[in-house]
């Protein structure tokens, strides 16, 4: 799954960026052809999959395999607390990053349309220094 996600999120990079760099007027650019950058995004894919598969296999591996078979679970109020906190958590982050997006966006658009009391244009044409 981590390596189908860097797949996906590689290609939404690709197509995305040019849309980024005209929305913030940078010419931001990812250069895969550096020989540090594969190898690092391959080493954190595989340690963030593996750290996301980790607590499930020890979720299950510690189930009694006879009384799982049996039916006798036990109610584990202890982990059910441990996941409603983990999922309220990951729904404060969600709703955070959603108003910070919203709220850099809104930067952004003032910031395109302020009015800076000067012709930047025009001023930028009879700078001799350029």
């Amino acid at each position: 799954m981590s390596l189908l996600s860097l797949l996906l999120a590689t290609v939404l990079l690709e197509l995305f960026l040019p849309f980024f760099n005209n929305l913030t007027g940078k010419n931001l650019a990812i250069n895969f052809g550096n020989w540090l950058i594969l190898p690092a995004i391959i080493g954190m894919t595989l340690f963030f999959g593996i750290l996301a598969g980790s607590y499930p296999a020890f979720f299950l591996a510690s189930f009694q395999p006879i009384s799982t078979l049996k039916g006798k679970l036990g109610p584990g109020s202890k982990s059910a607390g441990i996941r409603y906190g983990l999922v309220v958590f990951q729904f404060a982050i969600s709703i955070m990053l959603l108003v910070g997006t919203f709220v850099v966006y809104d930067q952004l658009e003032y910031i395109r349309h302020k009015k800076l009391g000067f012709d930047k244009w025009f001023s930028e044409k009879q700078d001799p220094a350029k």
